[in-house]
């Protein structure tokens, strides 16, 4: 279903975002550790597993990236001149 570049992939910007990437992986896509760990080292699962693992760190990685741009653009508008006057921090 996948191969084995595209789990690689995957797996790589996983390590990159979390520090335990398996047991988040685990507790979004509500398969066990062990399955989640036979998916990214590539050991065979039912099909139907592997696109709900793969689909819960899609997700995942696209909550991050959310996150982030979320942090960035709350980060300009209170480190911004205008952030100061609405925060009454010239006083």
């Amino acid at each position: 279903m996948f191969d084995k570049k595209e789990i690689e992939t995957l797996k790589n910007q996983l390590v990159k975002l979390f520090d335990n990437y398996i047991g988040r992986v685990a507790k979004k896509s509500k398969i066990s550790r062990p399955t989640v760990y036979k998916f990214f080292e590539f050991q065979k699962i039912r099909s139907e597993n592997a696109a709900i693992i793969y689909d819960a760190a899609l997700e995942l990685i696209e909550e991050q990236a959310n996150q982030q741009q979320s942090r960035s653009k709350k980060a300009r508008q209170l480190l911004s001149g205008d952030g100061q006057s609405s925060l009454n921090l010239n006083s």
